[in-house]
């Protein structure tokens, strides 16, 4: 991983300490996750990033995004902005 790409990440894992979970608000275990378009078998840029507590992160992988989720994650991105 890059060191740009690195300090991103831990970049937006400090601001969800900060700001919470971009879907539930919680500031608790926050684990980054990537949020970007990308194609199949493509990685979306770690710039790209959203902090998500580990309950919704772990909900997002297991079972999918809501538009409900995709919604939060966008309202996060217009407020605190991309990293």
């Amino acid at each position: 991983m890059r060191r740009r790409d690195f300090e991103a990440m831990q970049q937006a894992r400090a601001i969800g300490y900060l700001t919470g979970c971009a879907i539930c608000g919680s500031t608790l275990h926050i684990e980054v996750h990537h949020w970007g378009e990308r194609g199949l078998g493509q990685k979306c840029s770690d710039l790209e990033v959203v902090p998500l507590c580990r309950a919704c992160h772990h909900r997002l992988h297991s079972v999918g995004v809501t538009e409900r989720d995709k919604r939060k994650i966008q309202e996060w991105v217009e407020r605190y902005g991309q990293v």
